[in-house]
C-alpha cells in the first residue's frame, strides 16, 4: 500500500506503507518515516485500486470519487492518540506478579483464577467483570469452583450477560488447568506455550485464542490479548474490529486453532502492539504490557488506569 504524505508545509512525498503500523518507507528520503493523520493525504492500494483518505480531507475524497477511472473511496479512520507518559495500572501491580510467576513458576490455583477472570471479561465491561470476580473470590482462593448450580446463581446476580453459558465456561477451564500446568512443567512459555495449548490442544469451551493470551499474560507470559478495544484502535471502528476478531479467534470443529489463523493472530499481535509507545523489545513481558496499556487508553471516556486488584487478591492462596 502506498501513502501520500506531507514532509513539510509545501512538500508531498510518497512511501510504501505497512498497514496497521503507522510507518512507511519514504521513497524520496529512502528511510522509514512515521505516519500520522494530520500529515497523511491519502493511501492507495494498487491491487484493489482503492484510495483511503483521512476524514479531515473529505473534499479530496469527493474529488477522487468523481474520477472517471472510478476508484473506490473509503474514509480513513483516525486512531486515538496514545499518551506516551501514561501511568499504567500494569506497572503498579501486574508487572511485579507477572515477573515473579515467570521466574518462580505458577500454581494451578493462580492459573484457575487467571482463566476465570479472563472468561469473566467476555462480552461485559470491566466493572461487571471485577464484580463477578469478587463474588467468586472465596472459591478462587480455595482453588476449587462450586457446583454449576451455584455458579449460575452467582452469574445471574453479578454478571451482565451469558449467565447460562459462563458457568459452563468456568468449569471447562477448571478441567483444562492441569494441561496448562503440565505444559509449564515441560518448560514451555510465551508463544510456544500458547501454541501448544491452542493449535496442538483443543481449547475449552468459551476460551478463544485472545482470552487464552490474556490468561497466560496474567501469569507471566509474553502474550497479547487482541480484544475489542485493541482491535478498534488498530482498525478504526467497532464493526471492523468485530470482523477481524471473528476471523482471528475462530476455532475448528475440534476446538483447536488452525495453524493459519494462529499465524495471522501472531502477526497482528506483533504489528499492533509494537507500534505503540508502550512496547519495549528488551522487556520479557513487553507484548503483555503494551496490550494492557493500550487497552487502558481505549476507555469510552478516555484513558483509564486499571490494576485489576480483584484478580490479584484472588491469587493469594487458600483463605482457610
Amino acid at each position: 500500500m502506498f501513502a501520500l504524505h506531507l514532509l513539510d508545509d509545501s512538500t508531498v512525498s510518497i512511501g510504501v506503507a505497512e498497514p496497521g503500523t503507522g510507518r512507511a518507507f519514504d521513497l524520496y528520503l529512502q528511510q522509514v518515516v512515521a505516519l500520522n493523520d494530520e500529515d497523511t493525504v491519502a493511501f492507495m492500494d494498487p491491487e484493489g485500486g482503492a484510495y483511503f483518505a483521512p476524514v479531515v480531507l473529505a473534499e479530496a475524497a469527493q474529488a477522487l470519487a468523481a474520477n472517471p477511472a472510478g476508484p473506490r473511496v473509503i474514509p480513513f479512520a483516525r486512531r486515538r492518540a496514545l499518551q506516551s507518559d501514561f501511568v499504567s495500572g500494569y506497572d503498579a501491580q501486574a508487572r511485579a506478579h507477572a515477573l515473579a510467576w515467570r521466574q518462580r513458576g505458577v500454581s494451578e490455583q493462580v492459573i484457575l483464577a487467571a482463566g476465570v477472570f479472563s472468561l469473566a471479561s467476555v462480552r461485559q465491561g470491566i466493572k461487571d467483570t471485577l464484580r463477578l470476580t469478587t463474588a467468586l473470590m472465596p472459591y478462587l482462593i480455595d482453588g476449587k469452583l462450586p457446583s454449576r448450580q451455584k455458579l449460575v446463581a452467582i452469574c445471574t446476580t453479578e454478571s451482565s450477560g451469558l449467565q447460562e453459558s459462563r458457568p459452563d465456561w468456568f468449569l471447562a477451564f477448571e478441567a483444562f488447568v492441569p494441561q496448562i500446568e503440565a505444559r509449564l512443567r515441560e518448560g514451555l512459555r510465551d508463544d510456544e506455550l500458547r501454541r501448544a495449548l491452542s493449535v496442538d490442544t483443543p481449547l475449552p469451551r468459551g476460551m478463544s485464542l485472545a482470552k487464552l493470551s490474556f490468561t497466560l499474560a496474567l501469569v507471566g507470559n509474553n502474550c497479547g490479548c487482541l480484544d475489542a478495544r485493541v482491535l478498534q484502535w488498530a482498525y478504526g471502528s467497532p464493526a471492523k474490529a468485530d470482523e477481524v476478531s471473528s476471523y482471528l479467534t475462530a476455532k475448528t470443529q475440534a476446538g483447536t486453532v488452525s495453524k493459519e489463523r494462529y499465524a495471522r493472530y501472531r502477526e497482528a499481535e506483533r504489528k499492533i502492539l509494537t507500534a505503540t509507545p508502550y512496547y519495549d523489545p528488551q522487556d520479557p513481558v513487553g507484548l503483555a504490557r503494551a496490550q494492557w496499556m493500550l487497552w487502558e487508553q481505549m476507555g469510552k471516556a478516555g484513558p483509564e488506569q486499571h490494576d485489576h486488584k480483584e484478580f490479584f487478591d484472588a491469587t493469594r492462596g487458600r483463605a482457610r
